[in-house]
């Protein structure tokens, strides 16, 4: 099967103990059986914590919500003590994702992740999606994928702002977008599931600010065009839904993490990536609160 990636992929690396916002944190820690079984075998002291610290395919956090193997170092003390091969899967995989098509696998990089914000938003090229293991046959392509690099053609037009690009995708592909304010968006996003405290605090304190011309600058316009087709390589999908409803969904959660932003009260580029990395956290990856904005979106 052929496995693609962005342009960008190999250049993430781990924070490691340095990551202000490490993903042991708050996190509820699934163990696949896989990596159950094994841990059911290590011996020692060692063996003796994993078996206590382990309930109903979890680790259990502490009062902190730390992961009981995260020292005081922030680095994993599973890692530390029984290597890379004895991580359960979710923490291999994260902060990648990967979407599974009939003839190739697409993995990609999370949000949820501060390592990952900083490659994807400073990411001065455009992104491509390239093969990581070599197809066979590469000028084999069908419809679908024709299609959404159609889309990556008018995300990437550099000639056009994003916002205009954005109509242009709308226009093209009869994208229904709801008609809420910023302020009604938050309230439905303060009634989901929330994680951190610093979510809700920000959603709670919106103010109105007045001049943004600094997102016509480069810097800016490329960090946006980087957060849409992001959106876009991670949603759109063939199957399920139609790719306008997909679209959709890609955009509203474009326009969120924007016009949030624009509503903070801090408005560097620096707070913009957290912005972007906790709407990541609290909305891509919890489940119920994806499917209960992708049910808000199609029938508002």
């Amino acid at each position: 099967m052929k496995v693609y990636t962005p342009s960008y992929y190999n250049k993430f690396e781990c924070k490691k103990g340095g990551c202000a916002h490490s993903c042991c944190i708050d996190w509820e820690i699934d163990i696949d059986d896989k990596t159950k079984e094994k841990y059911k075998n290590v011996s020692g002291e060692f063996g003796k914590k994993l078996k206590k610290e382990i309930e109903n395919g979890h680790f259990l956090m502490d009062e902190n919500k730390r992961c009981p193997f995260l020292n005081k170092n922030n680095l994993c003390d599973i890692y530390i003590n029984l290597g890379k091969d004895a991580l359960c899967q979710i923490c291999s995989d994260h902060p990648r994702f990967t979407n599974v098509f009939e003839d190739r696998e697409e993995i990609g990089l999370g949000l949820s992740c501060e390592a990952c914000v900083d490659i994807i938003l400073e990411e001065k090229e455009k992104t491509k999606f390239e093969p990581k293991i070599e197809p066979k046959n590469e000028q084999v392509e069908n419809e679908f994928f024709t299609l959404r690099q159609k889309i990556f053609d008018i995300l990437q037009n550099r000639r056009e702002t994003v916002q205009n690009r954005i109509k242009t995708l709308i226009k093209e592909f009869d994208v229904t977008i709801p008609e809420k304010s910023t302020d009604e968006w938050a309230e439905f996003l303060l009634s989901l599931e929330i994680l951190s405290d610093d979510w809700k605090n920000l959603l709670e304190n919106l103010k109105e600010n007045e001049n943004f011309s600094f997102l016509s600058e480069e810097k800016w316009q490329i960090a946006l065009e980087q957060l849409i087709v992001y959106f876009v390589y991670r949603y759109v999908k063939p199957y399920d839904l139609s790719v306008s409803h997909y679209l959709a969904f890609c955009i509203v959660n474009f326009n969120l993490i924007l016009e949030i932003f624009k509503k903070s009260n801090d408005l560097s580029f620096d707070s913009f990536k957290n912005i972007v990395r906790m709407y990541s956290a609290e909305i891509e990856y919890s489940p119920q609160n994806t499917e209960d904005l992708m049910f808000e979106i199609q029938f508002s």
